[in-house]
């Protein structure tokens, strides 16, 4: 609502009633558009229009980084500028809040006259005012140049006081917008990663007459950080893979892309648990960013030897439940990725009839219910060894029934992911 002034004896009426129809057309312009590039054009245009402005710049303040910045500047050229709030004109203005209306440039301290050097412009006069909405916060600012007659008046401010309030709400609606935007494009962008990230986990798991395999991943976001596949060689021999790759999105699952590329090649020349860790090692320090890093339990069953190999870069070691005992394969190294050349030990255990191997991330023993409980490994193991007679499918299936159970309405912050092998006879 625009609000009712005194007209001073230097500011004519007809110039006064010429601003209000301004002003009304105004607040019909500036939440014509959503995209704020154009949206910010256009209240420049207007601004300038109203006051009769020669040209001018206007401004957002990014708190953050406690700066302002543009991407609309009239005149000969278009660019984009930065400058850090308390710098210049409009930085005073962004710091302190204040109106400056300056009758000659030349002669105000805070002007800095490069650009005017670099263009051949001669900045004379100038407004520059804060750009607030209705609530008072300061968004950005207004800094309009060279009045076309005379230097810019006290009717002048308040008609860019009124048209801030309309500005400024059209450009925190037209960034909502961008950033439910970018949201929607994102979601998408992530649905579409996770169908061609499901394409890399194994279709089937592969079983021996005398071998079960099961395993499941439940991602916490649209895609997975966590992986497991399977590689079948010669004799009957199946490498088995469970890991977790640090972070979470798209960066994560396309680290994991890349490792279970190399996984799905490198066994069938040499399959020997230590060889193909430290391998994988190399190539994720060489391919990764600094601070990436993915932790690997490797294995190869031999079901003829009824035999399992081993090597973990850093993994959750899995527990081997037999008979009345539950062991642990704890052999291993450092995390994939961490440092180059690293060393992996690599160990081999027999498998008896009955024995259940199990795989599994920290997603599933970190989990955490809305009392800010794990749900442990301890609960993971009793409820394991409870289950270790049944078919490998019946004990993840469970094992997840009760991992959400425990976490109910508190979210899923991390990937489930579970491998149960087991020998029957």
């Amino acid at each position: 609502m625009h609000k009712s002034r005194n007209v001073s004896a230097d500011e004519s009426a007809s110039e006064y009633i010429e601003q209000l129809e301004k002003l009304v057309e105004a607040s019909k312009i500036v939440h014509s558009t959503l995209d704020l590039d154009e949206l910010l054009e256009l209240i420049l245009d207007t601004a300038l229009q109203g006051v009769n402005g020669d040209r001018g710049t206007i401004y957002l303040i990014d708190r953050e980084k406690n700066r302002l910045w543009s991407k609309v500047l009239k005149g000969e050229e278009e660019v984009v500028i930065e400058l850090p709030v308390g710098e210049g004109i409009a930085g005073h203005v962004a710091e302190t809040g204040e109106t400056l209306n300056i009758a000659d440039a030349s002669k105000d301290k805070r002007f800095n006259p490069d650009f005017d050097k670099k263009t051949g412009y001669k900045t004379r006069t100038i407004l520059c005012m804060p750009l607030r909405n209705r609530d008072g916060k300061m968004i950005g600012v207004f800094q309009l140049l060279n009045k076309k007659k005379g230097t810019f008046t006290s009717q002048d401010e308040s008609f860019i006081e009124d048209l801030s309030i309309h500005a400024a709400s059209a450009i925190e609606n037209a960034r909502l917008y961008e950033q439910e935007r970018q949201k929607i494009a994102m979601e998408k962008e992530m649905s579409a990663a996770w169908e061609v990230q499901k394409l890399l986990f194994p279709e089937k798991t592969p079983q021996r007459d005398n071998y079960k395999i099961a395993a499941l991943n439940i991602p916490a976001r649209q895609t997975s950080g966590d992986l497991y596949d399977f590689v079948e060689l010669d004799g009957g021999r199946v490498v088995t893979a469970l890991g977790d790759v640090s972070g979470k999105g798209l960066p994560a699952s396309i680290l994991m892309a890349n490792l279970q590329s190399v996984m799905r090649d490198l066994p069938y020349h040499n399959a020997s648990p230590s060889y193909c860790v430290s391998r994988f090692n190399n190539i994720i320090h060489r391919s990764s960013s600094s601070g990436k890093f993915i932790t690997l339990f490797f294995g190869v069953l031999d079901p003829e030897k009824n035999s399992y190999s081993y090597s973990n870069a850093g993994h959750e070691h899995p527990y081997l439940f037999r008979d009345d005992r539950t062991d642990r394969l704890s052999s291993g190294g450092l995390p994939l990725g961490v440092m180059p050349e690293s060393p992996y030990d690599e160990d081999e255990v027999s498998l008896n009839p009955g024995d259940t191997l199990l795989l599994f991330t920290d997603g599933i023993s970190d989990a955490i219910n809305k009392n800010d409980e794990n749900y442990s490994e301890k609960r993971l193991v009793e409820r394991v060894s409870e289950l270790k007679d049944q078919e490998p499918k019946q004990i993840i299936d469970q094992v997840l029934e009760e991992v959400q159970n425990f976490i109910g309405e508190a979210p899923q912050f991390d990937d489930l992911t579970m491998m149960i092998i087991q020998r029957n006879r």
